[in-house]
């Protein structure tokens, strides 16, 4: 079965990019219509956990990191259709308003008034990318982010700050809108039968390059925040980035499990299978959500993917 990753709904007047609301719209209206099944993450957990079968066609929804517009509009829309979601939180995004590296980067490359990004002081051999288009922009995120994901969060956050040098694009001291956090009073009001609340960490840093300590403290002392606001957290954690053997590993797999959470999931695409071993339970793979393609979304849900998973020999 798959579960589905989401992160933001689009929204031009605040510059937030990501899901169009008439896609995640078409594709709850898709699995009305064609006999899909929306549960829980937390019953899938409880599914894999007893082995007991799950419902035909069943799907899952997870939403990453805490933002207000994700909890302004993603959740309650969900809520509205009876469809059940997860949005895991990062806690220091709601504590403190505050916004980690990788926010910081988008922000100063989408930001600036510069029309080319000279990278090759960050370590590309290549000419000088244009950003004289929404896509140039996404093009010099995602190889800078790729870069800057090698280092230690303090590493990485230097790097944020070259970039704006760089570009002449200054880091805001507070969060802009398109990266307010949204706050515990809401997330309590929202917590129901159908929108469960989980830990993503403390400071969305990627887990894998901190020491045993550190990484220990953003699992453990992230899921203790959430449980100490909610009523009833689900103790699934997210991995911050999430891809497997390069932002997490069986040391972070330990801590989870050791701090009492029954899982864990991860941004490597794939599906969930009822027969998976406890240890896979600390790694469940997500299909990220399509921001403007349902046809890729229907490729997931009718099993077309994992075709070519067994196509390609990966099972």
């Amino acid at each position: 079965m798959p579960v589905f990753m989401l992160h933001r709904l689009a929204n031009s007047d605040t510059g937030i990019r990501g899901h169009q609301r008439d896609v995640l719209n078409g594709a709850l209206d898709y699995i009305e219509t064609h006999g899909y099944h929306p549960i829980s993450l937390r019953s899938l957990m409880s599914a894999l956990i007893d082995q007991s079968p799950l419902p035909p066609n069943a799907v899952v929804f997870t939403v990453d990191d805490g933002f207000k517009d994700q909890a302004d509009s993603i959740l309650p829309m969900f809520a509205e259709r009876q469809v059940p979601i997860t949005l895991f939180v990062a806690t220091d995004l709601i504590d403190n308003q505050g916004w980690s590296w990788d926010f910081k980067l988008d922000h100063v490359i989408h930001q600036a008034s510069a029309q080319h990004f000279d990278i090759r002081p960050f370590g590309f051999d290549c000419e000088p990318i244009l950003l004289d288009s929404h896509e140039n922009r996404r093009t010099a995120l995602r190889k800078v982010r790729s870069a800057l994901k090698d280092l230690h969060p303090s590493g990485a956050l230097q790097g944020v700050s070259d970039v704006a040098r760089t570009l002449s694009s200054p880091i805001p001291d507070t969060a802009p809108p398109a990266f307010s956090a949204t706050d515990w009073r809401t997330l309590r009001n929202l917590e129901s039968d159908l929108i469960d609340i989980a830990p993503h960490g403390i400071n969305h840093v990627i887990l894998s390059r901190l020491s045993i300590e550190d990484a220990t403290r953003e699992i453990v002392d992230g899921w203790n925040r959430v449980r100490q606001e909610m009523t009833n957290p689900l103790p699934v954690f997210c991995y911050p980035t999430g891809r497997e053997g390069i932002d997490f590993s069986e040391r972070e797999q330990t801590i989870v499990q050791q701090a009492g959470l029954l899982g864990a999931v991860s941004t490597d695409p794939g599906y969930v299978r009822a027969e998976l071993s406890t240890s896979h339970r600390y790694r469940l793979p997500r299909f990220s959500m399509p921001t403007d393609d349902l046809d890729e979304f229907i490729k997931c849900c009718s099993w077309i993917e994992r075709g070519r998973e067994l196509v390609t020999g990966k099972v």
